[in-house]
């Protein structure tokens, strides 16, 4: 089966996931927040919940995140229109995109005994601490400055 996408479709959709992969991680530095003062020993929060929101929130900021760099040419991504741009190179190699990248593949979303049996656990102040939304806002800027994409073939 050939794969016969269009430019403003995948546009669309990646603007999509930019979009709520900034609100994700927003609500993830709030839901961080919550979570911290939950735990004072004066508190009456519900730790449990804001606890599995927290994870639910991280996970799929990770998944997002790390899907708009995938490399299969089933998907949805960067990586297929723009693998050749200095700008996505230079976001790709970042760090913290090469670590959520390895969280996603070997973690959250498929779960390689290694890692769940190692210490290879996300941590959400390594995500927060980090310029994982300049590097979201970056990716914005590059897909709007691409409006109308003659790049390669989809088929």
């Amino acid at each position: 089966m050939s794969l016969n996408r269009s430019w403003e479709t995948d546009k669309g959709y990646l603007e999509y996931v930019l979009e709520n992969s900034e609100r994700a991680f927003d609500e993830l530095q709030k839901l961080n927040i919550e979570l911290r003062q939950g735990m004072r020993l004066d508190s009456n929060a519900d730790v449990g919940r804001i606890g599995n929101l927290h994870r639910i929130v991280q996970d799929y900021l990770i998944v997002r995140v790390a899907g708009m760099f995938d490399k299969n040419s089933e998907v949805i991504s960067f990586e297929r229109w723009f693998k050749d741009d200095a700008t996505y190179q230079s976001i790709h190699r970042n760090q913290i995109i090469v670590d959520l990248v390895k969280l996603r593949n070997n973690f959250v979303a498929h779960n390689n005994h290694r890692n769940v049996e190692g210490d290879a656990f996300p941590e959400t102040q390594q995500i927060l601490n980090s310029n994982v939304k300049s590097l979201l806002l970056r990716l914005r800027e590059l897909l709007n400055s691409s409006k109308s994409f003659t790049g390669q073939s989809l088929v």
